[in-house]
């Protein structure tokens, strides 16, 4: 049975010791969970979550205890290459929770997904008469 380590362990992690490269190493790790979620680099005026109410820091903050929870023994390759595969990881486990159930049982696993976008601004549907333009739910349900 594998025990988590204490918070004092954590604090004498060597990356804590080594803040800059802590620093560069979240970095790194938040763009490539927000790659993963939303498909390109992140937009800092915008916060954005997934369906479920993760969000991209929900998911930093899961990795970066992951990787300092590390046992710097077992490291056989670089602390910015395990943190790239553990906040990859992390990505990829919050995609799976927010989509978990959303596709039928029976579409197969190399079809795609239909979506459907409708737009909701009553300035861009096309509406057949006067009397949908005063109601944009009417609208919408078209």
């Amino acid at each position: 049975m594998r025990t988590r380590p204490t918070f004092s362990a954590r604090l004498s992690h060597p990356l804590v010791a080594d803040r800059a490269r802590l620093d560069k190493i979240t970095d790194n790790m938040y763009a490539q969970i927000h790659r993963v979620l939303h498909g390109r680099t992140r937009d800092p005026g915008a916060e954005r979550a997934l369906s479920g109410g993760e969000s991209a820091e929900d998911v930093l903050q899961d990795a970066l205890i992951a990787l300092l929870e590390y046992d710097p023994a077992n490291l056989r390759t670089t602390w910015e290459a395990l943190s790239v595969g553990i906040a990859r990881k992390k990505a990829f486990a919050a995609l799976r929770r927010a989509t978990k159930g959303r596709r039928s049982e029976r579409t197969a696993a190399e079809d795609p997904d239909d979506v459907t976008v409708v737009s909701i601004d009553v300035a861009h549907v096309d509406l057949p008469d006067e009397s949908d333009e005063a109601d944009p739910e009417r609208a919408f349900e078209r």
